[in-house]
């Protein structure tokens, strides 16, 4: 009988660093807002749920949206 190795396979997915800057550098280019404007927290839930880059870019502009005042109301005061 072959032995087997018990080391775990290697991972594909990208490092949480790794992932955040390309989904950053997604959120600048398709909508304009800084990764900053987002909460860390925002991040991490779209990393643990596995959103490529892309898609994570378009979630975190919708919590962007939703937590900010719109344009219309500002002009208001």
């Amino acid at each position: 009988m072959p032995r087997t190795s018990s080391a775990a396979p290697p991972s594909v997915a990208p490092s949480y660093r790794d992932w955040k800057a390309a989904a950053s550098k997604q959120l600048q280019y398709r909508h304009g807002i800084p990764a900053a404007a987002v909460p860390e927290r925002e991040w991490t839930r779209l990393f643990i749920r596995r959103f490529s880059p892309i898609e994570a870019a378009d979630r975190a502009e919708q919590e962007y949206g939703s937590t900010k005042r719109p344009e219309w109301l500002k002009e208001k005061r």
